[in-house]
C-alpha cells in the first residue's frame, strides 16, 4: 500500500510538473525563436514534429523593403486545427553586417495580447500575454504589434516560433511552427533630402537663367 501511494505520488508530481512546464501563459523563456542558433518552443512541447502538416504560421504587414525609421503594423498569424490555447515569440535582428544578429528596431505592443521582454543582449523579443493565449478566432490565433524599423541600411531578418496547444495540460502532441523572413532596406529618405538639396542651387539658376531668357525675347526690337 505504501509503495502503491508512493507511486501515485510520484506520478501526480511528474503530472504537475508536466503541467506547470507545458505552456507559458505570460511568454515562453526568452531566445527561442529558432534563429541564429537559438531553439524553438518544441524543446518543451514534444510528440509531434515542427511545423507538421495542417498547419502555418505567417507574419502580416511586412513590406518588400523597409524605410529607415517607417512604423509598420505587423501579425502573427497562427493557423493550426484543434487549437485550445497558443503562444508565440518574435524577434527582428540584422541578418547581414557588423551588427549581425543584434536586435533591428523597435517592437511595441498596440493591445494587451503582447508584451515585450528585452534579453541581456539587448535583443527584444515579442511575445504572448495571458490574455493573448487565448483564441482570436476557430482554428487560428494571431497577434499585432507595432515595429519601427531602424535608421541603418542593413537588411533584417523576422524569426518567430508558435505553439498549438491542445489544453491537456502536458507538453505532448502540441504542434509547434515557425517562420523566418528577411526584408532589405529600402532607399534611405535622408540621401533623397541630400540629392535634392544639392540639386537646388542648380535649379534656381536655371529658372532665373528661363527667366532672363524670356524676359529677353519679350523687349520691343
Amino acid at each position: 500500500m505504501g509503495i502503491t501511494s508512493t507511486a501515485m505520488a510520484a506520478t501526480l508530481a511528474l503530472t504537475g510538473v508536466a503541467a506547470i512546464s507545458a505552456f507559458n501563459p505570460e511568454g515562453p523563456p526568452l531566445g527561442h525563436t529558432g534563429g541564429f542558433g537559438e531553439p524553438t518552443c518544441i524543446t518543451c512541447h514534444e510528440g509531434s514534429d515542427l511545423n507538421a502538416f495542417g498547419g502555418r504560421l505567417t507574419i502580416e504587414g511586412l513590406p518588400n523593403e523597409y524605410v529607415q525609421g517607417e512604423r509598420y503594423l505587423l501579425t502573427v498569424l497562427l493557423e493550426a486545427e484543434e487549437t485550445d490555447l497558443a503562444g508565440f515569440q518574435l524577434a527582428v535582428r540584422y541578418g547581414t553586417g557588423g551588427e549581425e544578429g543584434l536586435n533591428a528596431g523597435e517592437i511595441h505592443p498596440i493591445d494587451d495580447r503582447v508584451s515585450i521582454s528585452i534579453s541581456t543582449k539587448g535583443v527584444q523579443y515579442a511575445h504572448q500575454t495571458r490574455q493573448g493565449s487565448s483564441m482570436s478566432a476557430p482554428d487560428s490565433t494571431s497577434w499585432s504589434m507595432q515595429w519601427i524599423a531602424p535608421s541603418t541600411g542593413n537588411s533584417v531578418v523576422f524569426h518567430v516560433a508558435a505553439n498549438s496547444g491542445n489544453g491537456d495540460n502536458s507538453p505532448l502532441s502540441d504542434l509547434v511552427y515557425t517562420a523566418d523572413l528577411s526584408v532589405d532596406a529600402g532607399p534611405s529618405p535622408l540621401g533623397w533630402r541630400i540629392v535634392l538639396f544639392s540639386a537646388l542651387p542648380l535649379l534656381l539658376l536655371m529658372a532665373l537663367w528661363i527667366s532672363r531668357s524670356s524676359a529677353d525675347r519679350q523687349v520691343p526690337s
